[in-house]
Order: C-alpha cells, then sequence, then structure tokens
C-alpha cells in the first residue's frame, strides 16, 4: 500500500465533502431555482468524495500503482488547500445573495482543478468497467456551475473566472491524457498501459476471473521504414492502432509496448474467446493494410490464466510469456498466433 497516495485520496475526498457541506449551506440560505441548483452541485460533490471512498479501497488493498512523479509534492500541495477552504469560508460574513455564494463557489472550483484531481478523475474513468465516467461527469459540473454564474447574475469578472476554470480543465484534462497515450496511435502508451492495466488485474484476481495477455508484433517492419521511409512505418502503425480499438472491447486494455509491439489485456475471457479476439486482430489487420503500398502483417502471442496474490509480479509473467510466444508464431511463419497458458 502506498500511504502518501493513501493521504492523497483522504485528502481529496475531504476536500469534495467539504465542499458538499458548503454548497448544502448556501442551499439552506436560499429558495427556488437557486435552491435546486445548490442542491444539485451539493449532490454532484458527494457522488466524487464517492469515487475516492472507492479509490482509497482500492490503494488500501493494494491496486493501486504509481499515479503520479512526484507524491510527495502532491500531497504538500493538497495539505495547503484545506486552511484556504476555511479561510474563504470564515472570514466572510455570511453571504446574503446570489453573487457572493458564486464567488465562493468559484474559489472552491479553482481549488479543485488541482492537477491531483484531475489525474485522478481521469484514472478513475480508465479503470472504471461499469458505464460510468467520473471525468465526463465532473466536466457536466463544471459547465452547469459555469452556466450558473450567467443565470444567477455573475459579475463580468465571476464570468471570465468561469470561462477560466472550463480552459484550464480542458487544457489540463488532455495533458493528463497525452501524458498516458501514444499520440501517433492513440492507444496507452507503456506507462499508461500497465498503471491502468495492473488495478484491472488485480479486480480480476480478487474476483477468481483469468485474464489474458496478447502480445503483437509488426512483420518485417524494419523493411517498411527502410523501403519505405518512416511515414509509411507511421502510417502502418497508425492502422495497428486503429485495428486494435476496433477489435477490442470497452473493458480491455490496449497499450503500445514500444516500437512496433502492442499489448492487450483482456479480463472475464475464456481460452476459446482469447483466441478468436486474436485471430480476429491478426485478419483485420492484414486486410486493412492491404491497401498500402506495402502491407504487412502481425504475429501474436496469447497466453491466459489465473493471478496468485503477488499481481504485478504475475502480470509480468504473464506478459513475458506472451512474448516468448509471439517470438514463437514469428519462427512458424510469422503472421499467426500462438497460444498459450
Amino acid at each position: 500500500m502506498d500511504n502518501v497516495l493513501l493521504d492523497i485520496l483522504k485528502l481529496c475526498r475531504a476536500i469534495d465533502e467539504r465542499s458538499a457541506a458548503i454548497y448544502a449551506e448556501f442551499l439552506s440560505e436560499t429558495s427556488g431555482p437557486e435552491a435546486d441548483f445548490w442542491d444539485s452541485m451539493a449532490d454532484d460533490e458527494r457522488v466524487h468524495a464517492n469515487y475516492w471512498k472507492y479509490m482509497i479501497e482500492l490503494c488500501e488493498e493494494g491496486a493501486v500503482g504509481k499515479l503520479f512523479d512526484d507524491p510527495d509534492r502532491v500531497l504538500a500541495e493538497l495539505v495547503k488547500i484545506r486552511p484556504r477552504i476555511e479561510e474563504l469560508v470564515f472570514t466572510r460574513s455570511r453571504p446574503s445573495h446570489a453573487q457572493e455564494r458564486l464567488s465562493i463557489a468559484c474559489h472552491l472550483e479553482f481549488f479543485m482543478l488541482h492537477r491531483s484531481f484531475i489525474s485522478l478523475f481521469c484514472y478513475v474513468d480508465s479503470i472504471s468497467r461499469e458505464g460510468k465516467k467520473p471525468a465526463r461527469d465532473y466536466e457536466l459540473h463544471l459547465e452547469k456551475f459555469v452556466d450558473s454564474i450567467e443565470r444567477y447574475g455573475g459579475s463580468p469578472e465571476l464570468k471570465l473566472s468561469g470561462d477560466i476554470i472550463l480552459r484550464m480543465w480542458t487544457d489540463n484534462k488532455n495533458l493528463v491524457v497525452q501524458n498516458n497515450s501514444d499520440v501517433l496511435t492513440g492507444v496507452y502508451n507503456r506507462n499508461g498501459f500497465f498503471q491502468t492495466a495492473m488495478t484491472l488485474a488485480f479486480l480480476a484476481q480478487r474476483g477468481g476471473k483469468s485474464v489474458a495477455v496478447l502480445l503483437l508484433d509488426a512483420d518485417d517492419f524494419k523493411q517498411i521504414n527502410d523501403l519505405m521511409g518512416h511515414k509509411a512505418g507511421d502510417e502502418a502503425l497508425k492502422i495497428l492502432g486503429a485495428v486494435l480499438k476496433k477489435h477490442t472491447r470497452h473493458s480491455d486494455i490496449v497499450g503500445r509496448y514500444g516500437g512496433e509491439e502492442f499489448l492487450v489485456l483482456l479480463a472475464d475471457i475464456t481460452a476459446d474467446g482469447v483466441k478468436a479476439v486474436a485471430e480476429e486482430i491478426r485478419a483485420a489487420v492484414e486486410k486493412e493494410s492491404a491497401a498500402l503500398s506495402r502491407p504487412f502483417t502481425v504475429s501474436i502471442g496469447a497466453v491466459t490464466g489465473k493471478l496468485g496474490t503477488d499481481v504485478e509480479k504475475d502480470l509480468y509473467a504473464l506478459v513475458a510469456k506472451a512474448d516468448g510466444l509471439m517470438y514463437e508464431a514469428k519462427g512458424r511463419g510469422k503472421n499467426r498466433v500462438c497460444m498459450g497458458s
């Protein structure tokens, strides 16, 4: 268990719970449509706090890997936010006008644009397999707040602040996504893949379910670069990334392992199902690349198994086995799938 990450999550939860309480106070001081708005804002913050509760439970079970390059600094920055929220509330007279309430709320929403909140929202998004989209929920929460500034008579300064909040959210979320994505192919990069896969692997282990790993390598890829140029190589990789996204489930994790190698993690699937997915991907790559000046194929190593108590060690062991099976596929003539367990 990462104690620093756990402290970060507990602080995020406490900040959202405090925000919910503040918005609930605003509800008690208003009536009509404005009261409905503050009631909705308070409900949103309670939902956000529950996301952190879920993350805290996963962290306590050791299911969350490294999420921050410098977690100590993130924690120190969050620690400073708590007293600033209390100062914001208690150094002002009781807000009697919508303008004052909106001003306090604007400060609160600025505080919650801290990079840790955005990174964690995006992470919860990536591991959510029940149709929940926390990052989108939060974006809708901000859009609702900004809309309320116009509706309830916010000043021009507050309206500008609202626009800045939305822009900061969008820009920072894009940076978080880019940090974990492979720009060329649109799938996870190596860091993003293992960050997400580790938690999903743990959840599979906890539920006693098997997982599968596919490791794919583009056949004779060096020849594409040498004979056709790196632009042609990039187009081939884009096709491979698009095929993988199209022919895997929302619950599967796809990442670029390095160069022309890609990884897929599939949970809760039978060995026959894994074989079918791998063959579907292999055939789709062959078909989709046929229009290129130099078509290409892939060799795939596929392995299934259940994870033991050391989830991280066992997951990397499956990747190593899939890698060996991929080389076996190449040795047996390429453009084929080799299965193992």
